[in-house]
């Protein structure tokens, strides 16, 4: 019997150290696609940026604009219409653009509203001032002084529209 071939069942199992060392595979792996997440950021709307700074410098540079417009129509004392229109606009423009700005920086509701008017005003500003100078120049037509008067308005309008439109504005000027 010692001789006899021994069954599995009976040889001795290895110990670890006779084991032989793992070696590694190298069959292709089905592996299943991956799934890309993209992750979309959505850029807060709060605070004074984007087109708010724009109205911002537009403001600002409006009121000294009108500044330079006051004081220069003071020094040349003209009689003439327009002229007299702009001494009286002016420092009304002047105070509602800069108080524009000012109440934008500093997130206030109102800002909104006094943009608008300041806004409408110089509008009427514009419409008062085509119509006096046509009135005083015999070169222009009718065609030409409607056509002023419309697209100074549609201009106004479409400046105005953007402070009742933009969500910018609604979550940042509120307090």
């Amino acid at each position: 019997m010692d001789n006899e071939k021994s069954t599995p069942e009976q040889q001795p199992a290895p110990t670890p150290a006779e084991q032989p060392a793992a070696q590694p595979q190298f069959a292709p792996q089905q592996s299943q696609p991956q799934q890309v997440q993209y992750i979309v950021s959505e850029r807060s709307l709060e605070g004074v940026g984007g087109w708010l700074i724009f109205w911002i410098i537009v403001f600002i540079l409006g009121g000294i604009g009108y500044i330079m417009v006051f004081f220069t129509g003071i020094e040349k004392g003209s009689t003439e219409a327009t002229d007299i229109l702009s001494m009286i606009f002016s420092p009304l423009l002047a105070i509602g653009f800069i108080g524009s700005a000012a109440t934008i920086a500093l997130r206030k509701k109102i800002g909104m509203w006094l943009s608008v008017g300041t806004l409408g005003l110089a509008g009427l500003f514009n419409v008062l001032n085509i119509i006096i100078s046509a009135s005083e120049s015999r070169y222009t037509s009718i065609a030409v002084t409607v056509g002023g008067i419309l697209a100074s308005l549609v201009f106004s309008g479409a400046m105005i529209l953007y402070f009742f439109a933009s969500k910018r504005v609604k979550q940042t000027l509120t307090k």
